[in-house]
């Protein structure tokens, strides 16, 4: 709670608020004096009531609280940028993480350090007691929990690869479809449309086009709205992909090409033309 308790505090002094006017209708003063000065528990329902008193929205609180990199973000970032690294850097990094998990036994740094292993060793690992392994830690967590977080949702999207085509179906269904009532929220829409990247261009590679025929109404719904404008024009591409199979030719996406292009997003054409070439060249 220390990091929730300094932020309650400053902000109700920001807006020179009392202790006694958060309190009111709500606890006792004491009560808001202990949780800003020793971080003592409050209930999620307390908590809200005092961000209503500062007309402060939930979402408006976490990004606040979440606006400087924790220690947990720093470290997952840090796995990101190791994709590409030589492979003594990224078994130090993993070797971290183990060690971290093993200090304080928090399944955050085991899942991550299963995620990087698949990420960084996805070939050369592929049929080893070792991935087999960190498969079953992920699908684990994942089966287990009911209602996924962003949490959840980057570590299923990031390993895409370990779940069959079925599978990735039912759970967009199923699971992911329940976040529809997040898609306002910056981090959601990030995290529910790089599930949708992800699915689509792994179906694409296991040219199972009929699946990606199945998730694309899926992705059109998302992307209805002007601000996924960029995810819009994927989702047209893809759908010309779908409609065409292994008989789809470039020059079929000339349009969408050309408005990336138009709008400033020329690697991002680049990188759609070149895994085109790679997965449905001859």
């Amino acid at each position: 709670m220390g990091e929730q308790s300094k932020l309650i505090r400053k902000l109700r002094k920001e807006r020179h608020l009392s202790q006694n006017f958060l309190a009111e209708g709500v606890t006792t003063r004491e009560a808001v004096s202990k949780f800003e000065t020793r971080g003592t528990e409050i209930s999620a329902q307390t908590l809200f009531a005092f961000l209503n008193k500062m007309n402060i929205e939930p979402e408006e609180y976490v990004f606040l609280l979440h606006s400087k990199n924790t220690f947990k973000q720093k470290i997952n970032q840090m796995g990101k940028s190791l994709v590409q690294s030589d492979k003594h850097e990224q078994q130090s990094y993993i070797n971290k993480l183990n060690q971290y998990y093993f200090e304080t036994n928090d399944p955050f740094y085991k899942l991550i350090s299963c995620q990087y292993q698949l990420l960084f060793n996805s070939e050369k690992l592929k049929d080893s007691e070792k991935f087999k392994n960190c498969e079953k830690v992920i699908k684990d967590y994942l089966n287990q929990v009911e209602n996924w977080g962003r949490f959840e949702l980057a570590l299923y999207s990031n390993v895409l690869f370990i779940f069959d085509s079925d599978l990735i179906l039912a759970t967009q269904k199923n699971v992911i479809s329940k976040m529809k009532i997040y898609k306002s929220n910056a981090y959601y829409k990030y995290g529910i449309t790089n599930f949708f990247h992800n699915a689509e261009m792994l179906f694409c590679i296991r040219k199972d086009f009929s699946s990606l025929q199945k998730i694309l109404p899926y992705y059109r719904n998302q992307t209805k709205e002007v601000d996924y404008c960029y995810e819009r024009i994927n989702y047209l591409i893809f759908e010309k992909i779908a409609q065409k199979g292994s008989s789809f030719e470039i020059s079929e996406i000339s349009n969408e090409l050309s408005i990336l292009n138009y709008l400033g997003y020329k690697q991002i054409a680049t990188d759609i033309t070149n895994f085109i070439a790679q997965t449905l060249g001859d």
